[in-house]
Parts: C-alpha cells; sequence; structure tokens
C-alpha cells in the first residue's frame, strides 16, 4: 500500500504533494480512498490471520464491500497486483480466480471472468479499455493493449493491441414482417 502510495505522489496523481491523506478526501477522491480500503484490507487479511484480530478484519472486510457497491465495484481481495489504476469509477466485474499483474490501468464495463472453471491471467502494464471482457483461459502478455470493447478468448502476446471486432451485419434482409397476420394462414 505504501508503494502505490509513493508512485501516485510521484506521478502527480494524489490529492497532494504532501502525501498526507486528509479525511475529506475519500469525498473528493473516491477511487483513491477505494484502493487505499482496498490495499489496507488485504493486509489485514494476509497478515492478521489469529482470532484476536478477526473483529478487526471482518470490521474492514465489510467497509471494502459497502465502499465497492457504493462504486459499483466487483474487485475482490487479492487479485491485482501493486499499481492497480482505476480511471472511473463504474461496473468493473472480476472473478476471485484471475490474477492481474501490476501497474493495469482499467476502465469502467470491463469484465474479467471465467469460463469453463479457467480463469485468465493477465500480466504487468496492461491497458484494459472500456467494455472490455477478458474470459476464459486466457494469458495477456506484459504491456499488452485491449481496447474499448474487445473480447478477448485467445492468448495475448506481450506488447500487442487487441481492438474489438469490426462490426457486421448479421442478417440483410431489406423488409422484416414483425406482424404476422394469423387469419391468413387459415
Amino acid at each position: 500500500m505504501e508503494q502505490d502510495l509513493r508512485g501516485y505522489i510521484a506521478n502527480g496523481s494524489f490529492p497532494s504533494q504532501s502525501g498526507c491523506w486528509k479525511w475529506w478526501h475519500r469525498f473528493q477522491y473516491p477511487l483513491v480512498y477505494w484502493q487505499r480500503l482496498l490495499r489496507k484490507t488485504e493486509y489485514a487479511a494476509n497478515v492478521h490471520t489469529s482470532l484476536a484480530w478477526m473483529p478487526w478484519v471482518l470490521f474492514l472486510r465489510w467497509r471494502f464491500m459497502r465502499r465497492s457497491l457504493e462504486l459499483n465495484l466487483e474487485i475482490p481481495l487479492n487479485v491485482f497486483g501493486p499499481g492497480l489504476t482505476i480511471s472511473h469509477y463504474g461496473t468493473i466485474v472480476v472473478n476471485s480466480k484471475a490474477r492481474v499483474g501490476q501497474n493495469c490501468l482499467i476502465h469502467p464495463g470491463t469484465c474479467i471472468g471465467e469460463l469453463k472453471d479457467r480463469n485468465p491471467v493477465i500480466g504487468d502494464d496492461v491497458y484494459i479499455g472500456n467494455g472490455a471482457i477478458i474470459i476464459g483461459d486466457v494469458q495477456v502478455g506484459d504491456g499488452a493493449k485491449i481496447g474499448p470493447h474487445a473480447l478477448v478468448r485467445k492468448h495475448v502476446a506481450s506488447g500487442s493491441i487487441v481492438v474489438a471486432e469490426e462490426s457486421r451485419e448479421l442478417i440483410n434482409n431489406s423488409r422484416v414482417d414483425l406482424c404476422v397476420d394469423f387469419r391468413q394462414e387459415q
């Protein structure tokens, strides 16, 4: 969590240059607050495993889930590596068995899910565009860029760019009768 915070300060995307988190930043920068809460909850859940810490861990999980629902983010713990960046809050669904490397930039409308009990593995420095869907036994290489509304079901090599398929016409009927007159069939 501290490494992510230092990175945000270094690239200028953190609210203050001093790095001090003020109580009102949770309202002003809801995604940064959510990411801080994500890392804090991951740390508590992974390190504090004794029964004495259980109430604190459950409280953090409850806060994390409540905040995730407010922002419409369905991202479980321990999936993303350090440096996760979410450009805007919106619907983002990630399977708990998927694995994503560090410095991933993800846009809303993204779905990273399983297909037939197989989950994707996404490398480091990957850009995932708005509405992209990554499902199944897929490996996305380091530095890959997945464009908006792309459906990824095959492996993506490192450094490649994947874009959505060009739209095509499935049915070419110049006239489609939507109303059927059943009296004529008798």
